[in-house]
């Protein structure tokens, strides 16, 4: 189940540096590093001294075979430091129905992605995101399914990004996150 929390502002800036500040570490996952939000991110996590990486988007394939040596270092260190909590974030939908990419895509490679860290020893109990499409949403999706703890941290008034823009609707956020048993 979800834990979905309001941030006090609607800005998507405080509560980009309350979940990187709040977890041991921030994975990015994006297509397009040179977004603000993926800036943002970086700047978040790093100022505040918490485990980053990067992860690329490789769009012939949804699988993690060939490990880049920043994700190997990743796993490494969030292994070696007992970490537990892993703040998801990345480029939203909009960023990714650019190059073709789906929602449902996003899903499936945020899922191979924690699965693939877990299966490398990462002792992951909760996943934390700030609930916008794509990444975001997804990370929140897979740490649901798996049973972790998950926690949305919205900004105020849920506002989220979709294609057509920016929308502020309880109802329509939450809505993304219902599925059904046994179904990411």
């Amino acid at each position: 189940m979800i834990e979905f929390l309001e941030d006090e502002s609607s800005s998507y800036s405080p509560r980009t540096w309350r979940n990187s500040g709040e977890a041991d570490a921030t994975i990015a996952v994006a297509i397009d590093f040179d977004t603000a939000g993926e800036k943002l991110t970086k700047k978040a996590a790093i100022t505040q001294g918490k485990l980053f990486a990067q992860v690329k988007i490789d769009l012939n394939s949804t699988l993690f075979k060939n490990i880049s040596p920043e994700l190997q270092g990743f796993i490494d260190e969030f292994k070696f430091k007992g970490y537990s909590s892993l703040n998801v974030a990345g480029n939203g939908i909009y960023t990714f129905n650019k190059y073709g990419i789906s929602q449902r895509t996003i899903d499936v490679v945020i899922f191979n992605l924690i699965t693939f860290m877990i299966s490398f020893g990462c002792d992951i109990r909760t996943i934390r995101s700030g609930g916008q499409t794509g990444v975001d949403e997804s990370g929140l999706k897979v740490g649901d399914y798996l049973g972790m703890r998950t926690i949305c941290l919205a900004p105020k008034g849920w506002r989220f990004r979709t294609e057509d823009g920016d929308i502020y609707d309880e109802e329509l956020f939450k809505r993304r996150f219902k599925r059904n048993p046994g179904e990411l």
